[in-house]
């Protein structure tokens, strides 16, 4: 991952542990688009569309997530 986008995810993962959602949600679709297959920013994503109850756009992001990296428990726990 270059460094624009490390340094936006970091932010991002910041802005949802402070419960901004809306920054982070925003923080996490720009780094898909300089890094579009960041699984992280992918599962995270999904999370927070998880907890807004918008849970089939949800599933493809975690969906996503496993694609791009299926050796994180954590993907497939959050996608069942």
């Amino acid at each position: 991952m270059d460094a624009p986008a490390n340094e936006l995810f970091q932010r991002a993962v910041k802005a949802h542990r402070s419960q901004n959602f809306e920054e982070a949600a925003n923080l996490y679709r720009i780094v898909m688009i300089f890094s579009p297959y960041h699984p992280d920013a992918s599962h995270n994503l999904g999370v927070l569309f998880f907890d807004a109850g918008k849970i089939d756009t949800a599933i493809i992001l975690f969906k996503r997530a496993i694609e791009i990296n299926s050796s994180q428990p954590q993907f497939l726990a959050s996608y069942i």
